[in-house]
């Protein structure tokens, strides 16, 4: 019976292994032998039933230059546009127009973009009020403002004729009390 290999080992060998690299490399890098290495991609197979789909992938993602982080990342986008039923072509050409609005506007900056909708998203969510109906509603909030507004100024008026009564008042009845 051989040596146990270490898990640090086979590891490693699995992943150059679905880094796509060779057994002989695989065996040279690792400072172990050819058959060690087939042994452990041995081991996994029987482990993982699709690993040589994903050594595959793997090496597709390579030649592309491309690495297993941002496969990662493109996945969670197509499931992010699957779970809202967005269809990726949309989404491209929305993003096209982005591209091309930004490229006329050189004042406008994406980051800005993208924080106004966020602003927006915001502003929503307080004022529970669908987005489709975000002018609406502000339409509204700017009469009820109008309307206090107004309402503001017609107290002052009153609290001007009431002060300008008092003083009527006081005066009158500082010309009733003096000596006659």
């Amino acid at each position: 019976m051989g040596k146990i290999i270490p898990w640090q080992i086979k590891k490693q060998v699995l992943l150059d292994w679905l880094k796509g690299l060779s057994r002989d490399n695989i065996a040279y890098k690792n400072q172990i032998s050819g058959g060690t290495v087939s042994a452990i991609v041995k081991y996994f197979r029987s482990q993982i039933p699709d690993i040589d789909l994903l050594r595959e992938v793997a090496i597709a993602l390579r030649k592309k230059n491309l690495g297993l982080y941002e496969f990662a990342r493109s996945m969670r986008l197509r499931n992010m546009l699957d779970y809202y039923e967005l269809p990726e072509e949309r989404i491209e050409k929305f993003l096209e127009h982005l591209c091309v609005f930004f490229y006329k506007h050189d004042d406008k900056k994406f980051e800005d973009f993208l924080l106004q909708v966020e602003f927006v998203s915001e502003m929503v969510r307080i004022l529970d009020v669908s987005i489709y109906d975000i002018l609406e509603e502000i339409d509204k909030k700017r009469a009820e403002l109008k309307e206090l507004d107004q309402r503001v100024i017609d107290k002052r008026y009153e609290f001007a004729r009431i002060v300008k009564d008092i003083e009527n008042y006081r005066a009158a009845r500082m010309y009733d009390s003096t000596p006659k």
